[in-house]
């Protein structure tokens, strides 16, 4: 096997396994030509083409970029100027191509090629069951500028424009059709930024042909600031059985400070809107904020027990190259950049990445690990959780005893009614999952103003 060219698609967790894999492909071949794409290439174009296994980065939107590489490499002409390329020249000299604009008829593209992967790649877990299953997007852009998020810095390559663009409507369903039939598809996995950023009569149409042309279940990602009862209404209709929020954060002060402009209240009837028509919600909070205190924290296990959210899930933040907050830690010496160069597991989100003189590593491995029962389970085990947090044999015998407890009384794996029923069980939530739905918001959120 001899590739003229090896191409890796790169997200900054993935940027150290990356250069090992380019660097293997360069000592086989020192003239196969090395390409890097994806979100990294943003968010640190210099140092990826820096590296001395990159012959070339494409910033930005790759399809027809890469697309024009190739055919110049097939003519053994090599283009220097390719919009969206980096290249590096004869000399070493690299030769920068800004790109133009985004991609704005999606309709123009092909179908998505699934024919290159091995038919393993098809199955995805979800509750409990393999699937055959493909992810999509339906659009490019979001609606946010959050300072953990690489997405600003897209934004600046294309000249602050943070235009949404979109598959028309007839075009999605077309290919739809044809990747279910070709690929004998149960299951379906929208990763847009935020599904919803729609009208109400967008989303009422493209539910309609959807579920009369498509029928799958499917799972999509979304912000609270797009999401009322008319839309819950639309997605439940078309079969839609979990949507996630990216939240981060309980206490709505502290979201503003990461430039999350959702207020606490919206969030909830968010949320609400969703569990009231037996859609499954998944709440995407993260710790390890600078400045974050217990107290903190513990606004965020208060806000998901209101909200009734059927399944917080819970990562550290991790400072990514390109966002405002690593230029705010390394400012205020909470994060070393240097870890990044000796492969410090980026991709491992189960610790803090940022230093914390209010929380240590051990209380935050304490949190992590009973996060999911304060937000499920009832306060009179919140005595209990608190010696679980302990990572001792008193500590993790409690823990044990609490996961227990937990497994068989708390965790919700009931059968949804009606016509979710017959995709998967556990999208209604249960009596105990309820305990909390009547709090006021100013007992819910102590610690906002």
């Amino acid at each position: 096997f001899k590739p003229n060219l090896v191409a890796v698609s790169c997200l900054s967790t993935e940027w150290y396994l990356s250069q090992v894999i380019l660097s293997y492909a360069k000592e086989f071949d020192p003239g196969v030509f090395t390409i890097v794409g994806g979100r990294h290439c943003i968010a640190d174009p210099e140092a990826t083409i820096g590296h001395p296994s990159v012959d070339a980065i494409c910033v930005g939107e790759g399809e027809i970029a890469f697309m024009r590489l190739l055919e110049a490499l097939e003519k053994e002409e090599l283009d220097f100027r390719i919009p969206g390329l980096r290249v590096k020249g004869p000399n070493g000299k690299i030769i920068e191509s800004p790109p133009k604009g985004y991609l704005l008829e999606l309709d123009d593209l092909p179908y998505l090629d699934n024919d290159i992967y091995e038919n393993g790649q098809f199955y995805r877990p979800f509750y409990g069951k393999l699937w055959r299953s493909l992810d999509f997007n339906l659009m490019r852009g979001c609606n946010e500028f959050c300072n953990y998020c690489q997405m600003p810095k897209m934004y600046s390559f294309y000249g602050g424009d943070r235009t949404i663009r979109r598959y028309s409507i007839d075009r999605a369903i077309e290919e739809f059709v044809w990747q279910k039939k070709r690929w004998d598809l149960e299951f379906l996995r929208f990763h847009d930024e935020s599904f919803l950023i729609v009208s109400n009569q967008y989303l009422k149409e493209f539910a309609q042909k959807y579920e009369r042309e498509i029928g799958l279940p499917f799972v999509v990602d979304v912000s609270p600031l797009t999401v009322n009862s008319e839309k819950a209404n639309y997605l439940k209709d078309m079969g839609c059985v979990s949507v996630s929020m990216g939240f981060e954060t309980g206490n709505e002060d502290f979201r503003k400070d990461q430039n999350k402009a959702v207020s606490s209240k919206q969030a909830v009837k968010s949320f609400h809107a969703l569990a009231d028509v037996k859609i499954r919600t998944v709440s995407f909070n993260m710790l390890g904020f600078p400045g974050e205190t217990r107290e903190l924290i513990f606004d965020t296990i208060e806000f998901m027990r209101v909200a009734r959210v059927h399944s917080p899930s819970i990562s550290f933040v991790y400072p990514f190259k390109g966002t405002a907050l690593r230029d705010q830690v390394i400012r205020e010496n909470l994060f070393d950049p240097a870890i990044e160069e000796y492969g410090a597991a980026q991709w491992g989100r189960d610790f803090p990445a940022i230093n914390n003189p209010n929380i240590s590593q051990e209380e935050y491995a304490g949190i992590f690990r009973t996060f999911i029962f304060y937000c499920k389970m009832p306060k009179k085990y919140w005595g209990d959780l608190k010696i679980a947090e302990k990572l001792d044999d008193q500590g993790n015998t409690m823990f044990e005893k609490m996961s227990e407890i937990y497994l068989n009384e708390y965790i919700d794996i009931s059968c949804a009614e009606g016509e979710q029923g017959r995709y998967f069980p556990g999208v209604v939530l249960g009596e105990k999952d309820r305990f909390t739905s009547g709090m006021a918001a100013d007992v819910m959120f102590p610690h906002s103003t």
